[in-house]
């Protein structure tokens, strides 16, 4: 039968992921990242893409990841993520502490190392960083050990809506992510209406409009990301315009509805007749 086949991918090729990471776990001196993938799998994901008449990805530095590993760049369609907009939505702060959220695995891929060490070395009064997510190992807990301070405040994990009431007392959220498909806590953090930092390497970076409803930074680059807090820190109203474009652009472009809508009108355009 001539059916069309497609290969549904979430994150970058797994190659990418995996000399990053290896880079990664040489600048830091610590054991490499767990969450990657053997080359057999490596392999095996990678004849498939070839075998596919398309491969779907979230995210433009998926599909870059895709093409430096040589799979053609006209089979593979983007289509970011969307987020559940009855379940996160703005509500009032209960204080007015600059909070940096992040929300994610607490290893090196995630790029939290960054994040610690740039609110460390700005020390801004009355600032805080709330860190949602699992514990850390021991080597990379004793890495975070070195810029944390009383301002740091490890919460654990939570539900989704739980999360929603967390990321709402926040200030900003940064995911500065090595690796990152796409990043489903960037637009859940947008539709609370936080603006929002990410390295390019994170997915939902294409749903970020650089100085409007967040910013865009290079992966490992503290003194960008020490310019992006500080700014934010010391501007309220632009804090506060940030904020309301990340809820508006969240409501107009981010619904899983619409997510739905571009998959099934690449889905119709591409599928073979039948008889």
């Amino acid at each position: 039968m001539d059916i069309t086949t497609s290969v549904d991918h979430g994150s970058l090729h797994q190659r990418t992921e995996a000399r990053l990471l290896a880079e990664e776990s040489e600048r830091l001196g610590l054991p490499m990242d767990d969450q990657f993938a053997t080359e057999w799998i490596i392999d095996k994901e990678d004849r498939e893409f070839h075998a596919a008449d398309h491969v779907m990805v979230l995210s433009a530095a998926a599909k870059r990841s895709l093409i430096e590993e040589g799979v053609p760049a006209d089979k593979i369609f983007v289509n970011p993520c969307g987020v559940d907009l009855s379940c996160f939505m703005p509500s009032p702060r209960a204080d007015d502490i600059f909070r940096v959220v992040f929300c994610g695995a607490i290893t090196p891929r995630k790029g939290i190392h960054d994040l610690m060490r740039a609110l460390s070395e700005l020390n801004l009064p009355k600032a805080e960083l709330w860190v949602i997510g699992g514990t850390a190992d021991l080597a990379y807990r004793r890495e975070l050990e070195r810029f944390s301070g009383p301002g740091v405040r490890f919460l654990g994990t939570f539900s989704q809506d739980e999360l929603a009431s967390i990321y709402t007392q926040g200030s900003v959220f940064v995911l500065p992510s090595i690796a990152d498909g796409f990043g489903m806590v960037v637009t859940q953090a947008l539709a609370c209406g936080l603006p929002v930092i990410v390295s390019a390497n994170v997915g939902a970076a294409d749903v970020i409009r650089d100085g409007e409803n967040g910013f865009v930074i290079p992966i490992r680059d503290v003194d960008a990301l020490k310019d992006r807090l500080e700014r934010l820190y010391r501007d309220p109203a632009l804090r506060n315009y940030m904020a309301e474009t990340a809820a508006r652009d969240a409501g107009a472009r981010l619904s899983w509805d619409a997510y739905g809508e571009r998959l099934e009108e690449f889905l119709r355009a591409v599928r073979k007749p039948t008889g």
